[in-house]
């Protein structure tokens, strides 16, 4: 590749030496040299202190790999890290504070937005307390005008028994027993609209009689799980008109308690009643099984009050009250509707008038 490049110095030279007029002979002589690099026969090389610029390699003549045509890594050609490509705040998505369910003050349970049970007054125990409660106070600190804990089995209280071929509804027995006093009810025979049925009462003699007044016992089972045990008041009996009746509260030992007037016809065996109910509470105020509970009436006139365990109950303004349930005798009663015997135990029976009170 250089013998193109010593031709163009050899004839630059000639042109050079030509202008400057040479004689013939050195005319001669150089023409004679030219040729001989031409041909061929020169074959050394320019000697090398005649450098010329234009003889030396540069870089624009030199084939070196240019950064444009290698195929080198560069920063467009070769996928690095760049803000656009890496995971950043702006382009992954990630929880912020308005994105996040949190739970605020108004949407947290509270004390205050709990749901709590607010009792509603019941009116029926509402008007028993504002009938009774004034004179219960009143009665406060003033001893019975009757009282019996039945420790003397001669305090007066019905004492033997009794079988339906005599009474014609009643079978049983009662009598004190461990200082309480007790009735028991045979098993169910009496035909009644609602089933079978026995009963067997006990009176005090003479009659323990009432009219306006507050009654306070403890009654318990003993026996028998199909009845009820009765405290009777208010109790009378026209045989001329051939009727009889009486208010009753009775207690079941499941935990009922009922308020009844009954009118009947004493003649008929066993006798024909009509009862009116006054009222009648289910609940678990009374206690189950053979635990005593503390029953207590308050009656004035046609008002009437029950108290369970100290709790009022039930209350009733008896539209059909008369004169004949005005006043009567107090008795304690158990009615038996089931196969086998019924038995109850009464203590601590109190009485007070309160015809007297104001």
């Amino acid at each position: 590749m250089r013998k193109p490049i010593v031709l163009l110095t050899s004839l630059a030279a000639a042109l050079l030496l030509s202008a400057c007029g040479p004689s013939q002979a050195e005319r001669d002589a150089t023409a004679t040299r030219l040729a001989a690099e031409i041909s061929g026969t020169q074959t050394a090389a320019a000697p090398t202190d005649m450098p010329f610029p234009t003889a030396t390699p540069n870089p624009t003549a030199t084939h070196t790999p240019s950064p444009t045509p290698s195929p080198t890594h560069s920063p467009t050609d070769t996928p690095t890290s760049t803000p656009t490509f890496t995971s950043t705040p702006t382009v992954t998505p990630t929880p912020s504070p308005t994105d996040t369910p949190t739970t605020t003050p108004t949407d947290t349970l509270t004390p205050t937005a709990t749901p709590t049970a607010t009792p509603t007054p019941d009116p029926i125990v509402e008007q028993a307390r504002t009938f009774a409660g004034p004179i219960l106070a009143a009665l406060a600190g003033r001893p019975p005008d009757y009282a019996d804990d039945f420790g003397s089995p001669g305090s007066g209280w019905y004492v033997g028994k009794r079988i339906k071929e005599e009474t014609g509804w009643e079978e049983g027995e009662a009598g004190y027993a461990e200082g309480e006093y007790f009735v028991v009810a045979a098993p169910a025979y009496f035909p009644q609209e609602s089933g079978r049925v026995t009963c067997q009462s006990g009176q005090r003699s003479p009659n323990l009689q009432v009219s306006d007044f507050v009654l306070k016992v403890d009654g318990r089972f003993v026996a028998g799980d199909e009845g009820s045990w009765q405290v009777h008041f208010r109790g009378w009996s026209d045989s001329a008109a051939d009727q009889d009746g009486q208010y009753v509260v009775m207690v079941g030992p499941n935990g009922w308690l009922n308020l009844v007037r009954f009118e009947g016809v004493p003649s008929v065996k066993p006798p024909v009643a009509q009862d009116f109910k006054l009222g009648q509470r289910r609940g678990r105020l009374m206690k189950r099984g053979d635990e005593a509970n503390h029953l207590q009436i308050v009656a004035r006139g046609p008002q009437i009050a029950v108290y369970m365990n100290g709790v009022p109950v039930l209350y009733t303004e008896d539209a059909g009250y008369t004169g004949r349930f005005k006043s009567g005798w107090v008795s304690l009663v158990v009615c038996n509707s089931g196969d086998v015997p019924m038995r109850a135990h009464w203590d601590n029976l109190k009485v007070w008038d309160i015809s007297n009170l104001p």
